[in-house]
């Protein structure tokens, strides 16, 4: 099995803000770290743009629900007289779906799913299609709404997997920050694409 991880590291300097050392120790805007200073809250993001083929460029994006529930619903499409299989009347089982447009996707502890790249065309030795797992190692979402004055930069951030089209002229993940000074109408957001 083939497997390609990416690891990411940041080392960060803290930025201080003034606090006033005679009120409460707790701010509801980050920690003291220091008299009249505080480690203000914050978050890293990141984000990446990645073009995946599997065996040629004919590749779909499927997710895999992860369901639990009455055995006859899993074996809807199956012909198998399911009594002679199950004790009980309930199971795990998952279900396939096809992204046909262009989408935004969150992890949802409560509804899970894997994400993959697959080539229906292609088939391994025993007859799956070829593809990919894309497994988000993350616990975090974005929490700004948004109409959040500076969501215009961070629209990349609302999602942790957008589904997008192949396009030749971006090359990259964007919008990466702007100045201050940028108008909103300049820039493209990625929730106007999805």
């Amino acid at each position: 099995m083939e497997e390609l991880k990416l690891l990411l590291l940041r080392l960060d300097f803290i930025q201080g803000s003034f606090w006033n050392p005679s009120s409460d120790v707790q701010t509801p805007f980050g920690y003291k770290v220091a008299n009249s200073l505080i480690g203000p809250i914050h978050d890293h993001t990141f984000g990446f743009k990645v073009d995946m083929d599997v065996a040629g460029k004919d590749n779909d994006f499927q997710l895999i629900h992860w369901k639990y529930g009455d055995v006859n619903r899993a074996m809807k499409n199956n012909k198998t007289d399911p009594s002679n299989y199950f004790f009980y009347n309930h199971t795990r089982y998952i279900e396939w779906d096809y992204v046909e447009k262009e989408t935004g996707l969150k992890v949802d502890t409560e509804n899970q799913k894997y994400w993959t790249i697959i080539n229906r065309n292609k088939k391994n030795k025993n007859g799956v299609n070829r593809g990919y797992r894309i497994i988000p190692m993350t616990t975090s979402s974005q929490n700004l709404p948004d109409d959040y004055p500076r969501m215009q930069e961070l629209s990349f951030t609302k999602y942790h997997c957008a589904i997008t089209k192949q396009k030749d002229n971006e090359q990259y993940l964007k919008p990466l920050y702007f100045p201050v000074d940028n108008k909103p109408s300049m820039i493209h957001l990625l929730h106007s694409y999805i």
